[in-house]
């Protein structure tokens, strides 16, 4: 144990996987090297780059520089993992940036935190390929959860990028988990899903960000290879859920429920467009089963703004997939459509039953998704009318 960490400093281990990165790698070291929290160990894995990688780290100093045999990112992880000694894990991919802040604002929230596994901060996107430094400019944010309903976003889709958790490495060790080697996208998703079931959902704080900058080699342009996955992970949350009830939270198990079919449903709309054997597969596979479960439990009036937002997203993802795509007919649209709350508008909901602590990015999003729903509705009825006067004059 060095002074640091007698000083009540922990170990923090950071963990970055590279693969022919070394127009970037650097820039990444820089970023944990410029850190304002002294105690930092980093752990390099070179996943068998082919480019000028190895001359750019093999006599680097203050980093542990390892080099194996090409076979991909969830391996590399795990190997840091393994290699990592420090209480706290803090992954970051070789193409991304870290604020100097970031590490020292979640390692204390997590020595105050005891019963918390791991903690997410804010995330935006970059795009300058030639960035070197921390963006003076931010770009999207990516979409952060609420607060209170980080467990329901976790049925929904990724919640932050791998370098926006920082984790206890306890938790990870006494549950022997493992990034999935077999999944070529999504991997970290299925992670963080598994870590907070066995140890509960992540904290946050939103006092600090990471950088994830998006550039044309990045693995999550890959559309249709990330839609196959993200159904995959549609797939296999589900069935997680079906074999270890009860949930991550304390939510009604409805609430998950729409959740994990809101996410269901966009991604079904994805796969249409890009592979539609896939699409289909998806749609008798796991829509289907999913929404026998949803009508099981029958609509239950729900207090949260979160599950409104997805319940509405959902019902208007199911429109567009009916009138926009043609993806749906109309009797399996009507079989559908019919599980969800008989409302024209779900900020009608929130207005008549008095939804406590809704925020003002749930408000604007209901309305959005509203907006939308009666707009396409609108523009259905009026194609609908042109077609019956064209055919009553034939």
């Amino acid at each position: 144990m060095n002074e640091l960490e007698h000083s009540g400093q922990p170990l923090v281990s950071v963990i970055i996987p590279t693969y022919n990165y070394g127009k970037f790698v650097l820039s990444a070291i820089d970023s944990v090297k410029k850190q304002d929290y002294p105690n930092i160990e980093i752990i390099v894995i070179d996943d068998g780059s082919t480019d000028n990688t190895p001359q750019l780290l093999a006599d680097l100093p203050k980093i542990v520089y390892v080099r194996q045999e090409n076979q991909g990112l969830s391996s590399a992880r795990n190997h840091g993992v393994h290699l990592a000694k420090g209480k706290y894990l803090q992954f970051l991919d070789a193409d991304d940036l870290l604020h100097p802040t970031s590490i020292h604002k979640r390692v204390t929230f997590l020595e105050h935190e005891p019963c918390k596994s791991a903690v997410i901060c804010r995330s935006v996107f970059f795009h300058n390929p030639a960035l070197t430094n921390i963006p003076l400019i931010r770009f999207q944010e990516w979409c952060q959860p609420e607060s209170d309903s980080i467990d329901l976003a976790l049925y929904f889709f990724n919640i932050a990028p791998p370098h926006a958790f920082l984790i206890r490495k306890s938790v990870v060790d006494k549950f022997s988990l493992k990034f999935d080697t077999s999944l070529c996208a999504c991997e970290d998703y299925d992670f963080w899903f598994r870590l907070a079931q066995v140890s509960g959902a992540p904290g946050l704080v939103k006092s600090c960000w990471v950088y994830y900058r998006q550039h044309a080699n990045s693995m999550s342009r890959s559309y249709k290879n990330q839609y196959q996955h993200d159904a995959e992970l549609c797939k296999r949350i589900y069935a997680s859920v079906k074999a270890t009830e009860p949930w991550i939270g304390n939510h009604p198990r409805f609430d998950y429920l729409f959740a994990m079919l809101a996410a269901s449903l966009i991604t079904a709309r994805r796969l249409w467009f890009f592979d539609r054997e896939s699409f289909n597969v998806f749609m008798q596979e796991h829509i289907f089963p999913l929404l026998q479960e949803i009508k099981k439990e029958k609509y239950k009036s729900t207090t949260n703004s979160t599950t409104l937002v997805f319940i509405s997203r959902a019902r208007l993802t199911l429109l567009k997939m009916r009138n926009n795509d043609k993806s749906l007919d109309q009797p399996i649209y009507n079989s559908i459509i019919c599980i969800f709350p008989k409302t024209p508008t779900y900020l009608t909901l929130v207005i008549k039953k008095g939804v406590k602590h809704i925020s003002i990015k749930n408000l604007a999003r209901l309305a959005k998704f509203d907006l939308q729903f009666i707009y396409l509705r609108l523009i259905n009825k009026i194609a609908m009318f042109h077609q019956s006067v064209r055919l009553g004059s034939i």
